[in-house]
């Protein structure tokens, strides 16, 4: 018994060590297929790198003199660049055009985010013996409204330190009644003919009670609704991502109304006004998109209150349904400015500059203020500067430290 004990005994430990045997040959079989990170080409670690933050990117060019040429590929710093300045893409026929590679990034984000300080230079253009009512750059195109007309001037780049006169380019004349704001919208985004070539449409509302869409010299489309004059333009187009382009505009009727771009004049028997919002208020004075949600539009009235709608809420037959937040007395006087970054818009009126909460409708903080009144005001991109202008100061203040500072007081 003791025998055949020990019998069995041994024959388990054999077969023990064939199933640990079969197992490692299976695993060294695995590994022999493992790809290491080493393995792979250099295209291989582009086509990863791509994929990648500028933050990443920094890390992975750190690790190794392999990484560090993966990560400094044109062909990486091209999407980022890409992503980067998505409205700058510069397109011949259908092609996008290369921007450069790490270097040119580099470069170009150095050129937009420096703070740097330039000698003025003075270049005099004769214009028409009446006031500038409005100015609008785009690259080296400069716009000038005067009462109804506009004047569009080519400046020519800066050429060993030296500006050259800039030259007319054309005169619009098809207003009958002072241009009372001016906005340009992307070209790809207007249901147009013949604008091929054409980058930026130049948008003009006017106390003719017309709006009017401009390329290549000459007026494209009149947009007609508005029992009054056209007061103000939103600061952009309106509606969610992914949704046909809205052009909201406000007028002294007290209505704010909403465009359809997508409109053609083979769209028989549809209109351009896709709808008309009542507030029962005055005036509308300034038009934003919220920052946050640009499905939201922000008006604000000699009423002195803001009025926040949701373009995507099919109002009322009164108009009053896609109205989503009212606030009271947030500003004096007249609004001279309105922008919004993020959930906060900033307005100007009287000789205060405030903050509100658009997700509350509180006021947040006090910007800035101006014993003789603020005349304008401009946010940074980035939410983190704002300059304001009256007829006593200039002043750029530090958002961050204001909030700060507002927040540390609201809890002591």
């Amino acid at each position: 018994m003791v025998q055949s004990t020990c019998e069995t005994g041994g024959s388990g430990q054999e077969a023990h060590h064939e199933y640990m045997d079969d197992r490692e040959s299976t695993n060294s079989t695995t590994r022999s297929y493992e790809t290491k990170v080493t393995d792979l080409d250099l295209d291989s670690l582009v086509l990863c790198a791509s994929n990648l933050s500028l933050h990443d990117l920094t890390n992975m060019a750190m690790t190794c003199q392999r990484f560090r040429d993966a990560a400094y590929s044109d062909t990486v710093w091209e999407i980022q660049c890409r992503k980067r300045w998505p409205s700058k893409q510069l397109y011949s026929g259908h092609t996008f055009q290369y921007c450069g590679g790490r270097d040119a990034y580099v470069a170009r984000h150095t050129a937009t985010q420096q703070l740097r300080y330039t000698d003025p230079m003075d270049v005099y253009v004769q214009l028409l013996p009446m006031a500038v009512n409005h100015l609008l750059l785009d690259e080296d195109v400069v716009t000038v409204a005067q009462g109804p007309i506009m004047t569009v001037w080519k400046v020519k780049p800066f050429e060993k330190g030296h500006l050259d006169a800039p030259n007319v380019s054309y005169t619009l004349r098809d207003h009958n009644a002072r241009v009372t704001c001016m906005r340009l919208i992307p070209a790809g985004l207007v249901a147009l003919r013949n604008i091929f070539g054409v980058r930026n449409i130049l948008v003009t509302s006017s106390c003719d009670h017309t709006i009017r869409l401009w390329g290549k010299g000459r007026s494209l489309r009149t947009l007609r609704g508005h029992q009054g004059p056209v007061s103000t333009l939103a600061d952009q187009l309106v509606g969610k991502q992914g949704s046909p382009p809205v052009l909201a505009s406000g007028g002294t009727d007290g209505t704010v109304r909403l465009w359809s771009l997508s409109y053609s004049n083979n769209s028989r028997g549809r209109s351009p006004l896709l709808a008309t919002l009542h507030g029962l208020e005055p005036t509308i004075k300034e038009l934003a998109v919220a920052g946050h949600n640009p499905a939201l539009l922000i008006s604000a009235a000699k009423d002195a209150k803001l009025r926040v709608w949701d373009v995507m809420v099919t109002p009322s037959s009164a108009g009053v349904g896609a109205c989503v937040g009212t606030t009271k007395g947030t500003f004096e006087g007249i609004p001279v400015g309105l922008k919004s970054v993020d959930s906060i818009c900033y307005v100007g009126g009287g000789t205060t500059i405030k903050a509100v909460d658009l997700r509350t409708m509180c006021t947040v903080a006090t910007v800035a203020s101006h014993a003789s009144g603020v005349l304008t005001f401009s946010v940074s991109p980035s939410g983190t500067g704002i300059c304001t202008g009256g007829s006593d100061k200039f002043v750029c203040h530090n958002l961050l430290i204001l909030f700060i500072v507002g927040f540390a007081l609201l809890v002591m």
